[in-house]
């Protein structure tokens, strides 16, 4: 692996952190104050996110393309959440940490060609792999 998939590889599992915990974090929040029979529609969350991240470790154009759209609608919808937060100080400083979280992470998956090089390896990885299964059978 070069640097710069090496680079990317870290870029991606610091995002993959940082989304992971924002929705465990959520979560956390969103049951304490509504109560436990959210938890599974909530779980469902976390699932979906750590199955995003997955696929898009896995190098996935697809997964890619959809992380961008669905991090910059989160990036949006939480900016516009922002205004309407009122004098909340604590609720106000998570939003602009929610929003700066998802917005970078559109933006770095746009932009990093680090990203790109570190997708690539993979796909050409699992290519090889699936390659060589396919000659021993």
């Amino acid at each position: 692996m070069t640097s710069s998939q090496q680079r990317g590889r870290t870029i991606l599992l610091i995002y993959f952190a940082l989304v992971v915990g924002l929705s465990v974090l959520v979560t956390t929040l969103y049951v304490s104050s509504r109560g436990m029979e959210h938890l599974p529609v909530r779980a469902v969350r976390i699932v979906l996110t750590v199955a995003l991240c997955a696929w898009l470790y896995s190098g996935s154009r697809a997964a890619r393309i959809l992380s961008i759209v669905l991090y910059g609608i989160a990036g949006y919808s939480t900016a516009v959440a922002l205004f309407q937060v009122g004098d909340n100080f604590w609720v106000g400083t998570f939003l602009e940490i929610a929003t700066a979280c998802y917005i970078s992470f559109a933006v770095v998956l746009m932009v990093s060609p680090s990203i790109e090089d570190f997708m690539k390896y993979q796909r050409d990885r699992r290519t090889a792999i699936s390659g060589n299964a396919a000659v021993e059978a």
